[in-house]
């Protein structure tokens, strides 16, 4: 298993950014442009370079190789040339969760700490979830979006999303609990669930090395062709 965090996503498009593109299908770069804004179509553009990145570290594809992916609404998307690697993807505001393995499936989650939207939690907890998010007030907002991130990381690994009745998945449960793990990364809380696979270390990834990602790739897709 390899996980990689990158946060600090830029917000405004610059020419450097186009210069990205051409890593990436004909099918993402035609879904970051239908984004209306800057800030939507580069945390697009981030996490599809970081999907990339994160295969291209697995070491399964060739260097010439431009990645597509499959996966229509509600399932989970794979990655055509590399099916046997599971990988997760996760995005909010300025940060970007992936994940990625060779042994049976993953599933990743980062939401920010902030104020929690107790009101929601009879319709998306299990009762035992709301018992352990309620046990302690004074860190009532912290409990809640661990819990959540660990849901929504088990609900990606099994394919089913948030699509699935979520009253009726208890992440306390003791197997589900033993194989997913729940992080705050400054800002934010991340989780992440496996069902076969051992934790590895985060490694941490900066925007600007996915841009000199890119451009190494660019330069050995054109001299190889």
């Amino acid at each position: 298993m390899q996980l990689f965090f990158l946060e600090d996503v830029p917000t405004e498009w610059e020419d450097r950014h186009s210069e990205m593109l051409p890593v990436l299908s004909v099918e993402r770069r035609e879904r970051i442009a239908h984004y209306r804004f800057s800030s939507d179509k580069l945390l697009s553009l981030y996490s599809a370079v970081l999907v990339r990145y994160a295969i291209d570290m697995a070491g399964v594809l060739p260097d010439s190789c431009r990645p597509t992916f499959s996966g229509g609404i509600n399932e989970k998307p794979f990655c055509n040339e590399a099916a046997f690697l599971d990988f997760s993807i996760s995005h909010t505001h300025d940060a970007v969760l992936c994940g990625t393995t060779s042994i049976g499936k993953i599933g990743v989650d980062l939401e920010p700490l902030r104020e929690a939207p107790f009101e929601i939690m009879k319709i998306v907890f299990h009762d035992n979830e709301i018992v352990e998010i309620s046990s302690h007030n004074s860190e009532s907002d912290l409990r809640f979006f661990k819990m959540w991130t660990r849901k929504e990381a088990y609900t990606k690994c099994i394919g089913t999303g948030l699509v699935a009745n979520l009253t009726q998945i208890d992440t306390t449960e003791s197997v589900t609990n033993e194989r997913t793990i729940t992080w705050q990364e400054g800002k934010y809380i991340c989780s992440v669930y496996a069902d076969k696979d051992r934790f590895s270390q985060i490694s941490r990834v900066s925007c600007e090395e996915l841009e000199d990602y890119c451009r190494s790739k660019i330069i050995i897709t054109n001299f190889l062709n």
